[in-house]
């Protein structure tokens, strides 16, 4: 959905790029020999055993060539190691693939490869071979075939002697076809063809112009993660795989800057591989220009009716957690961790060449201290094939005044070698369609055996491509894939067998100017892409109003600008439901989150006092950390509101907020529960309360419980006055006795207790 329908290579071209195997389901090769000879009387010949899995049952279908993909069909293939050069004193090598689609064994035989006498004339006659067609020309070699059970494939290595090989210093330059028949009893099984290149020092080689686009992976996060970083510049990572193949090639590299944003925005905290990573990509020789930021289409921008190409605004949602050095394109002074802390503050030692990354400073970086990167060329708009209309074309040279880039099939009237044309007034680098895919396969083979065989395909359209150019000074331009490659390792033998002697040259980009004339073929993103993004442009502003709900508010709008960018990357052109799925968390971020932020419903409240704090439970069901005022807005002169509530939600929670009032009256009463923003700005949701206010509950209780308080006090006081009496007369009772018993010779002790007694009892 994100690209224009790709267009669709010719049936031999797809065979061809059907041939790769994947090695996982290989274990073992038995008894293979190679044998290369003199064609005379009969052939030369090879046998082989089939390719069994670990288990010793034979491989199932695989994918192959011509009428592999067929039910009830056997198929050859041929892949010529090499990239099928040939050269003078130089053996054809390569591996015979045959498979039995059959329900039944095929017996025995033999593959008898045959080349044409005279190359291809030029890409039509290389595009149009009919690979059914009975062989002709001169049979090199016969290969021993095992009988192969059904759904079994074999592979078998076979090699020709460069003596064998009917080529001389005088034979014409170009690519030649190389025939495989299967034969069975004498009867033809299966056919296959390839091409091998027949190349001269001597010959008029073209000029081969490759862009090799510098991107990571899109990844979940806006930015790379630290975690993501150290995975790609680590040693055998996909960019330090990436910066190993074209070291020593001539090539242009087409750098995003989101990559260097990500590594530089993380501060201190960057990897030490990422930041080492950076200044070898720093250091590097190769030309290079910046590619829009995240790579982003810029035909989805000019059909979206923008004014200007959209960029980041900041990268604060990332920035802000980190330290950084006064100049964030200085190398750092710390060893960072990927682990680290993001909120800590690195210590810093003396400064050791490890990488250009952000050190310790309390200012904030900008977006250019960020993204900025010693380019040796201005950036070029570079859209996707088969998006650009004509009335893009006057928007993106405003955009662009270093010129477009455009694919040679979006292109009519341009010649085959010309590297620069006119399109519409615009000065246009032209890439070559056809080369660009051959490129493509060969950087996404699974194994040698597929990358071989896209190699050798590429390299043979390249010799086709000067077979049939009249023109003295021949400029190709290939592209490679503007996603993160799986296994960047594969760029290098493609750039080894672009730049051989007597075939092609690297060279330089040529400067966008000048150039014939061309005819721009009609164009235009996917309807139902521009849809969706112009969806996702009206969303913006509205996740703008509510970037308050979140605790970096400046970081938040960073991120949805920066993010709205990253949804317009060509790298998402072969993942459109990852991109379907991305867009919706776009929108749910920014049209969602706030209407999921709501006033629980809940039952009436008592509310007994005259200052209190009033309980409303506000509920976010959005996957963010966010901050809501809550405000109250009685209905009647019941209660006086004394001032909003500020609470946090975590994602997926709930939360009483306690909003002071004041009673005024007792009575029933609703209150209206209102939600907005740190800075203002009302959320869709509001809800209503039930109030039952008992004010004078609470002077009543109070007087009661001063009444108990002096009831308590003076009971107190008189059990106190009891207390202090009785013992006084207890001590004059005692006084009295102690004076009868002295004035007595002989007191009785029962007469005086009487009198105690009865004294008490008046």
């Amino acid at each position: 959905m994100f690209d224009a329908s790709r267009p669709r290579a010719p049936r031999f071209i797809l065979s061809l790029r059907r041939r790769a195997t994947r090695a996982g389901a290989l274990a073992v090769l038995a008894a293979l020999a190679t044998v290369g000879g003199m064609h005379s009387a009969a052939p030369a010949s090879a046998t082989a055993s089939p390719i069994t899995l670990a288990n010793g049952i034979p491989t199932g279908p695989s994918v192959l060539g011509f009428g592999d993909a067929l039910a009830n069909e056997t198929a050859v293939d041929l892949v010529a190691d090499d990239g099928g050069l040939l050269t003078s004193n130089a053996a054809l090598k390569g591996t015979l693939v045959i498979a039995n689609r059959t329900s039944q064994e095929v017996a025995a035989g033999a593959v008898a490869i045959t080349v044409e006498q005279a190359p291809y004339a030029n890409r039509q006659a290389l595009t149009q071979a009919d690979q059914s067609a009975a062989a002709s020309g001169t049979e090199l070699i016969r290969v021993t075939t095992p009988a192969v059970p059904a759904g079994g494939r074999v592979e078998i290595p076979f090699e020709v002697a460069a003596t064998s090989l009917p080529f001389t210093p005088t034979s014409a330059v170009g690519a030649y076809g190389l025939h495989a028949s299967w034969l069975v009893d004498d009867e033809t099984t299966a056919r296959g063809q390839t091409t091998v290149v027949w190349t001269s020092d001597t010959a008029a080689a073209p000029k081969i112009s490759t862009i090799v686009p510098v991107v990571a992976p899109l990844g979940s996060d806006t930015l790379l993660t630290a975690s993501e970083l150290e995975a790609l510049t680590q040693d055998g990572g996909a960019l330090d795989q990436l910066l190993d193949a074209v070291e020593g090639h001539l090539v242009t590299l087409a750098i995003d800057p989101r990559l260097i944003a990500s590594i530089r925005a993380l501060g201190t905290d960057a990897p030490a591989s990422a930041r080492n990573w950076l200044v070898r990509l720093t250091e590097s020789e190769h030309d290079s220009f910046p590619l829009a930021f995240a790579d982003a289409n810029p035909t989805l921008f000019t059909q979206s009716e923008l004014s200007e190409p959209l960029v980041p605004t900041g990268f604060h949602f990332v920035s802000d957690a980190h330290a950084f050095t006064s100049d964030p394109t200085e190398s750092a002074s710390a060893e960072p961790s990927a682990s680290a802390d993001p909120g800590a503050t690195a210590t810093t030692a003396p400064p050791t060449p490890t990488g250009t990354a952000p050190g310790e400073t309390t200012g904030a970086p900008s977006v250019n201290d960020l993204t900025e990167f010693d380019y040796t060329r201005d950036g070029l708009a570079w859209p996707l094939r088969g998006t650009i209309a004509a009335a893009d074309l006057p928007t993106l040279a405003s955009w662009s005044p270093s010129g477009i880039v455009v694919a040679s099939s979006q292109l009519s009237g341009s010649p085959s070698c010309a590297p620069v044309a006119q399109v519409g007034g615009t000065s246009a680098l032209v890439t070559d369609s056809t080369l660009t895919d051959l490129a493509a396969d060969a950087v996404f083979a699974e194994d040698a055996l597929g990358r071989s065989d896209a190699v050798s395909t590429l390299t043979s359209m390249v010799a086709a491509t000067t077979t049939g150019n009249t023109a003295t000074d021949c400029h190709l331009v290939v592209a490679l894939p503007r996603i993160a490659l799986d296994d960047p390792a594969n760029v290098a033998p493609l750039l080894d067998a672009l730049d051989q002697v007597g075939l092609s040259t690297l060279s330089e980009l040529p400067a966008v100017e000048g150039g014939p004339p061309a005819e721009l073929l009609p164009g235009a993103v996917a309807a139902s892409q521009l849809e969706r993004y112009r969806a996702l442009l009206d969303a913006e502003p509205v996740g703008v109003t509510y970037a308050h709900l979140f605790d970096n508010a400046t970081g938040a709008v960073d991120q949805l600008r920066v993010e709205l960018i990253r949804l317009a990357s060509a790298s998402w052109a072969l993942s459109t439901q990852n991109w379907q799925s991305a867009a919706a968390s776009y929108l749910d971020r920014t049209t969602g989150t706030p209407t999921k932020i709501t006033v629980a419903n809940g039952s009436e409240v008592q509310l007994i006092g005259h200052q209190i704090s009033l309980p409303v439970f506000i509920e976010n069901e959005s996957d963010y950390r966010v901050t809501v005022v809550v405000t109250l807005h009685p209905t009647t002169g019941h209660l006086d509101i004394l001032e909003p509530t500020t609470i946090t939600l975590e994602p997926h929670t709930n939360a009483r907020a306690q909003v002071p009032v004041e009673a005024i009256a007792n009575g029933i009463t609703q209150v209206v529960v209102t939600l907005t923003t740190t800075d203002g700005v009302d959320l869709p949701s509001s809800g209503r309360i039930a109030v039952n206010i008992n004010a004078e509950i609470e002077t009543v209780i109070m007087w009661l419980l001063v009444g108990s308080v002096v009831l308590l006090f003076g009971f107190g006081v008189f059990r106190t006055i009891r207390r202090r009496n009785r013992t006084a007369g207890r001590a004059r009772i005692r006084a009295e006795v102690t004076q009868s018993t002295t004035s007595t010779d002989e007191p009785s002790l029962e007469s005086a207790t009487d009198t105690a007694s009865t004294t008490t009892k008046s």
